[in-house]
């Protein structure tokens, strides 16, 4: 944890969903804190280990990320990359506010309805990191997600994309964990098994990203693709599948590493 901002903006999602609660032991705040921490940073670890393998310029790579939400990730890969561009797009204004004044990266807002964005100083990234993001569209939306997103990356960069793939698949025919209605979440299984994408909104009152959902509206839920889909969008985009892990985010988002040709 050496030299990382472990700053936590009040409206942080992924850390008042489980911390929102004045009656949870101090004991177990600490617990689920460090476990804040350590997801950034194991997103973060695959993001440095990715860069050593396959870019040329190891000290300084030039970084996007999205979404960057309030740092939960960012904070991680500043404290890696200290003298590195990041540049980081979310559609919370106070998140990219947060971002820009704490961790010293560029941060721009998207709009919900296209998540279009562009940088001054930068138009090709030696490494582009989309943590948790195609997991909440549709397929029409998610497409159009990851062709904005590869565009952005130079030949010979690589881009890192987390999704709910095999994994998820296998931990939601044991139990539904995502908060859909069980219906939904029967045709998103179905979707899943018949052309590799399947999406569900989720259920009234659900405690995952409420916040967002209200930003974002209607098309925010829960998705889940097959690596074969997700093949089939990044070859128009001469990206090239380098590797794949089976749950290697928190346990249950698969993470595909693909290297621009």
């Amino acid at each position: 944890m050496k030299n990382i901002n472990l700053a936590i903006h009040s409206s942080d999602q992924m850390y008042t969903a489980f911390h929102g609660e004045d009656s949870v032991s101090t004991d177990f705040r600490d617990f689920l804190l460090c476990e804040y921490y350590r997801k950034g940073y194991e997103l973060a670890l695959i993001v440095k280990k990715s860069i050593e393998q396959w870019i040329p310029n190891k000290e300084t790579p030039k970084i996007l990320e999205l979404p960057s939400g309030f740092g939960r990730v960012t904070r991680h890969l500043r404290a890696m990359y200290p003298k590195s561009l990041i540049d980081c797009v979310d559609v919370e204004p106070e998140a990219v506010s947060f971002l820009t004044t704490q961790f010293g990266v560029n941060a721009t807002r998207c709009e919900v309805d296209d998540w279009k964005y562009e940088f001054l100083n930068s138009s090709f990234y030696d490494l582009g990191v989309m943590g948790s993001l195609i997991t909440h569209f549709n397929e029409q939306k998610s497409k159009s997600i990851l062709l904005s997103f590869f565009s952005k990356i130079a030949p010979g960069g690589v881009a890192i994309v987390t999704f709910h793939g095999e994994r998820s698949y296998e931990l939601m025919k044991q139990k539904n964990i995502y908060q859909v209605q069980p219906e939904d979440a029967s045709n998103m299984l179905r979707g899943y098994e018949t052309v590799g994408f399947g999406f569900a909104k989720y259920k009234s009152g659900h405690s995952m990203e409420s916040g967002t959902t209200e930003l974002v509206g209607h098309e925010y839920g829960f998705s889940m693709n097959s690596l074969d889909w997700l093949l089939a969008q990044s070859k128009d985009c001469r990206m090239e599948l380098v590797e794949c892990r089976f749950g290697a985010w928190d346990d249950h988002q698969d993470v595909a590493i693909f290297r621009k040709v």
